[in-house]
């Protein structure tokens, strides 16, 4: 199957099994391909279904079927996180310093982003100074804060991504170290 459809498929399996934010809490925001491909097979195998959108079927209108797809996936937790530290770990592996056109963006992410959003709130100050109907002072309100928005999101990619995500600090804390034991 291809990524993309398997992403699609295994969010889709996720919200119909009530798992959707469970998933992103784990997995954080983007699902990455293994972590996909495991949560379409345990659909399909749980299933026993012949395709991912016939599994996804079943789910949907069994809520026995829907019941055990989801406790097989909490069940294998650990797994889909390490699913998604390889997913992750194989995006940094294809980069290795071989982009300068990606170098050089990141770089303008991090030196350009935060004088654009100083710009666009004073603009947001200026419009609502200006504009005397409220109904397009919030319009333009709402196009700069999603423009903000969207400019830090950007900005906590790239540091993400050089520097590893809250995922991966999330789990340096949550899973078990082989050298300690539980005492």
């Amino acid at each position: 199957m291809e990524p993309v459809t398997t992403i699609a498929l295994a969010k889709a399996v996720a919200s119909a099994t009530g798992l959707d934010t469970w998933l992103k809490d784990k997995l954080g925001d983007a699902v990455g391909e293994t972590a996909a491909d495991k949560i379409a097979a345990v659909a399909q195998v749980v299933t026993d279904a012949g395709t991912g959108q016939e599994a996804l079927e079943m789910i949907r209108q069994d809520a026995g079927a829907r019941a055990s797809v989801r406790q097989k996936l909490l069940d294998m937790e650990h797994e889909l996180i390490l699913a998604q530290l390889q997913d992750v770990q194989s995006a940094r592996q294809m980069y290795s310093g071989k982009n300068e056109m990606a170098d050089k963006i990141a770089e303008r992410v991090i030196s350009q982003n935060h004088i654009v959003v100083a710009l666009l709130l004073v603009m947001e100050c200026v419009a609502f100074a200006l504009v005397n109907d409220s109904s397009v002072a919030m319009i333009i309100g709402n196009l700069i804060g999603a423009s903000v928005a969207a400019l830090w999101q950007e900005r906590q990619q790239v540091i993400g991504f050089f520097f590893g995500s809250s995922l991966g600090s999330k789990l340096k804390t949550a899973l078990p170290t082989p050298w300690k034991k539980d005492v």
